[in-house]
């Protein structure tokens, strides 16, 4: 069995033991956080956006085995546990990636933190919890400083049960006040000897205190759009208004919204609630509508009021959304070309211009956060013996390096992988110049990830994106994952694909088909229409030769030739000026493929062609040093 099904039979394993709750989630009643009158004011906060513990927040790991609270890319977190928003970074404890571990306490805690003063205190926090079986506990704390010495850690709020991803939880500290400061502590633990759990996060954590104002109104939320909205749709945008003040408003509200991206303004209404707002209601205000297009993102809705109250800072609030497409693409022709792109990593200007492009982000959030539209684009051509694919993602400029594309190919677009041979699977594209791949089967049963032996593929850098291309070799006896047996020759051909791209920091930027759920399934894959030849001579069908070459090599490359038959053959090797480099064959040759090893003169452009009886094939190859 693959190490990748070993995997996922000791998780699920493991998932299929996790059958039991534990007792709930439990507030201390003092810390229930009712509705107060008033605007509420930042004391602390933090985001761990710095990548690294900030300063003054500790650890504790009871257990002494070096593995505690750590701050992590959230990209690289597990999407049953994140935080809601969760940024670029978070705090997070992973017990799973342990196996079996002795009892411990793994604390994260906060600097002390300045409250004198305050009467009305409140901690906000993001968090994602699994819990095991109800065996783990993650609890959150907290301290108080009288001036003179610490009282002891109060439990504000025990979760033994599982919460999931996306949970906010709010908790009154006023109870334990006036207090001169304050830690908080973000505890989990399990006291069985031997264990092995899940894991949680933490993340936007706030202390805020409560400024009370006579008359006061805040623009509290923006109703509509929503988080993603499909293009086409017609949406009212929509404002909730709240008064947050001691005192009811009887007089009318005036009341703006804009929408805006990166263009300008792309929509404008002003409205007036009349009758006021009682002290401590919420009304939505709804503006004339707007048609949602076209998809891209982020568009920026902002809302403002018109009236003058005590504390204008609350008055403006904003909302990011995307438009997203209203249905998901599943096909693309992929169109025939004889002039390959030179697979360099840099997507120069017209030398994709006969490709098919499209969108390929993940707005669908595949790793739970969503890619607006325009994040990845991809394009897709072929000649006789490639077909070329080129991403072009947005840019981490903390950490490309290690930026990883994935290429699924179902080769016959049967919606299944073969029963028996090797031949189809996927393959991994890591920066800078890694191609591993890896065969499934039917019951999906796979291969260890091994080198492909190809190094038709580039990374890099266009206008401020990440960029890669690369080449995939068509061939007519399909040899493994890392080939695609196709026939475009002469009615096209279809084939199963799933394409996506992972950046360390910004996570899954790419995923298509966006409705893919499981990467080796290639029942929900899409499908690539390759298009026939459109010049004589060429051919990669089942009746034709086919020559196949890398386009980028170091100095020396492995080639070969498919002959569907016996014919006599010449194959040589040409500079860019014409001039004959070397000649590598020339005479009979039997049906079959037929391998062969080049060794360039020198770096530069060269031509490799190749001739069989009335057909000739032409590869485009660039040596580097």
């Amino acid at each position: 069995m693959s190490m990748l099904l070993v995997l996922l039979a000791i998780m699920s394993e493991k998932a299929l033991a996790d059958t039991a709750g534990g007792a709930g989630t439990w507030h201390a009643p003092e810390a229930k956080a009712g509705p107060k009158a008033g605007v509420w004011l930042t004391v602390f906060g933090e985001d761990f956006e710095s990548g690294a513990l900030p300063p003054g927040w500790a650890t504790r790991d009871s257990n002494a085995d070096g593995h505690t609270w750590t701050i992590r890319p959230s990209a690289s977190w597990h999407i049953t546990a994140l935080p809601p928003a969760p940024g670029n970074y978070l705090a997070s404890y992973d017990d799973d990636t342990l196996g079996w571990n002795p009892e411990t306490e793994e604390e994260l805690i906060s600097p002390v933190i300045e409250v004198s003063g305050y009467d009305t205190l409140r901690l906000i926090y993001g968090f994602g919890y699994q819990n095991f079986k109800g065996e783990d506990t993650f609890a959150v704390r907290a301290r108080f400083h009288d001036g003179s010495s610490w009282g002891p850690w109060q439990d504000l709020a025990i979760y033994d049960t599982d919460v999931g991803s996306g949970h906010w939880d709010t908790l009154g500290l006023w109870a334990w006040l006036p207090a001169e400061s304050l830690q908080l502590s973000f505890l989990w633990f399990d006291h069985t000897w031997l264990h092995w759990d899940w894991y949680v996060a933490v993340d936007n954590i706030s202390v805020e205190y409560l400024l009370s104002l006579p008359v006061n109104l805040t623009a509290s939320a923006i109703i509509s759009p929503g988080v993603l909205e499909n293009e086409g749709t017609v949406i009212t945008p929509t404002l909730r208004i709240k008064n947050t003040g001691s005192q009811d408003i009887l007089d009318n509200i005036p009341a703006s919204f804009v929408i805006t991206d990166t263009s300008g303004l792309l929509y404008q209404d002003t409205k007036t609630l009349t009758g006021g707002i009682q002290a401590g209601d919420s009304v939505d205000l709804l503006f004339s509508v707007w048609t949602a297009g076209p998809p891209g993102g982020p568009y920026t809705a902002t809302a403002f009021l018109g009236y003058q109250d005590s504390f204008p800072g609350d008055d403006t609030c904003f909302a990011e959304f995307g438009v997203i497409p209203d249905s998901v693409l599943k096909r693309i022709p992929v169109p025939y070309s004889p002039d390959a792109p030179l697979v360099d990593g840099v997507i120069s200007p017209g030398e994709w211009d006969s490709a098919t492009t499209w969108d390929a982000s993940d707005y669908l959030a595949r790793d739970g956060k969503t890619d607006y539209p325009g994040s990845c684009v991809m394009f897709a051509i072929h000649d006789a013996s490639f077909l070329y694919l080129a991403y072009d993602a947005i840019l981490d400029t903390l950490a490309s390096n290690s930026a990883e594309a994935v290429v699924c190919l179902d080769d016959d677009a049967s919606g299944s992988w073969p029963p028996q041979d090797t031949t189809e699977g996927a393959n991994r594209l890591i920066n800078p110049d890694t191609w591993l791949c890896a065969w499934f089967k039917q019951d999906f049963t796979s291969g260890e990830w091994h080198d492909s032996g190809l190094s038709s593929l580039a990374f890099g850098e266009s206008n401020g994106h990440a960029t890669l291309e690369l080449a995939i070799p068509m061939v007519l006896l399909d040899a493994g994952p890392q080939f695609l047996g196709a026939n475009p020759v002469p009615d096209g051909d279809s084939v199963g694909v799933h394409l996506y791209y992972d950046d360390p920091l910004l996570g899954k930027v790419a995923c298509w088909p966006q409705d893919v759920s499981v990467f080796y399934n290639p029942a929900q894959y899409g499908l690539f229409y390759l298009e026939p030849f459109s010049s004589v001579g060429e051919s990669a069908g089942k009746t034709g030769p086919s020559l196949l070459a890398a386009s980028v090599v170091r100095g020396k490359a492995e080639l070969s030739l498919a002959l569907p038959g016996k014919a006599v053959v010449s194959l040589a090797l040409y500079d860019a000026t014409g001039r004959l480099a070397k000649r590598l064959f020339e005479g009979e040759m039997g049906a079959g493929v037929h391998r062969f090893s080049l060794e360039f003169p020198g770096s530069g452009v060269y031509f490799l062609v190749a001739r069989a009886g009335d057909w000739s094939g032409r590869v485009k190859m660039v040596s580097v040093e």
